[in-house]
């Protein structure tokens, strides 16, 4: 859908529905707009804010970049507004998750120029930011603990996030220290940044993580699919989830075409196609999945249920 450049001095439904969108962002420190459709001072100052958050150039105009990293929060607006009964479809749930998941990209995604920086919000959950700083920060902790609050995991591995040991490093490169991970520094958050996601894009996900197994069998909130060409933009991949010994690995699936899946995954290895011989950096990234791929890793699919 193309949405018109707003500016200071619009006006309209156009300006009224972005003013409240901004309001369901619950990060700003700034106050609540009134949707009056102007477009004025406190509303030019909100939209610089959102922008300066997701990287954006801070100008104030509202333009399709700007309206990309909206969506989610449309998404919320309009779910407020629909009647009780008049529940989104599957699709439309699925992709209003996927713009959520890009947003999330765009915003804490590790590319292949990235570099540990502790002024740098992007995420690389196996890497210090600064080896010579005694507080030893993570890379990216402080988004990578929003996520996990907002999908509402234990609070031990919250209070980790911000930080990590030099022990810890080094066990993020063995594919066998899970259990010393579990215990000592964080958990795999691959499927918590899927819940992070679905909850960012207005999608109930009761408990959060700390209820995954039950949503996951109750059918209420997700519904399983095994049939590849079923799969729709906004599904969660699940591969070797069924397969002894295999790892249990979710993404957001943002493509289905030709035999094959794209996808933003959290906790991903790298931004290079997981590629394992470069080491493990536990980043968002794009990937994808042919389906030879994931039928040997035995993947099946959950798709939102509408009205979730």
């Amino acid at each position: 859908m193309t949405r018109p450049t707003l500016r200071f001095g619009s006006h309209g439904a156009d300006v009224s529905l972005m003013q409240s969108a901004l309001n369901q962002w619950v990060t700003s420190k700034l106050p609540l707009l009134v949707a009056d459709g102007q477009f004025g001072a406190k509303t030019n100052s909100k939209v610089k804010e959102y922008q300066s958050f997701f990287k954006l150039v801070p100008d104030a105009i509202v333009g399709p970049q700007t309206w990309a990293v909206l969506e989610a929060l449309i998404g919320q607006v309009i779910g407020l507004l629909v009647p009780p009964g008049n529940h989104k479809t599957p699709s439309e749930l699925g992709a209003n998750v996927v713009t959520a998941a890009e947003a999330a990209l765009a915003k804490w995604g590790w590319t292949l120029a990235s570099q540990p920086n502790q002024n740098v919000e992007r995420i690389a959950a196996a890497l210090c930011a600064d080896s010579g700083n005694p507080k030893r920060p993570r890379q990216g902790g402080v988004g990578l603990q929003k996520i996990f609050q907002d999908a509402s995991v234990p609070g031990a591995y919250i209070g980790r996030c911000p930080t990590i040991t030099a022990q810890a490093v080094q066990k993020w490169q063995e594919m066998n220290a899970g259990a010393w991970r579990n215990t000592n520094d964080l958990c795999a958050w691959c499927g918590i940044f899927c819940i992070y996601v679905y909850r960012a894009a207005g999608v109930s996900v009761p408990g959060g993580w700390a209820q995954h197994t039950q949503n996951v069998f109750d059918r209420k909130v997700f519904q399983r699919i095994s049939d590849y060409s079923a799969v729709f933009p906004g599904c969660i991949g699940v591969v070797s989830g069924i397969k002894p010994g295999g790892r249990n690995h979710h993404f957001i699936v943002t493509s289905n075409a030709n035999d094959r899946m794209e996808s933003i995954d959290g906790n991903a290895f790298g931004p290079d196609a997981n590629d394992k011989s470069k080491g493990n950096k536990s980043v968002i990234a794009r990937n994808a999945y042919p389906y030879s791929q994931l039928q040997q890793e035995t993947a099946y699919f959950l798709a939102p249920v509408a009205g979730a």
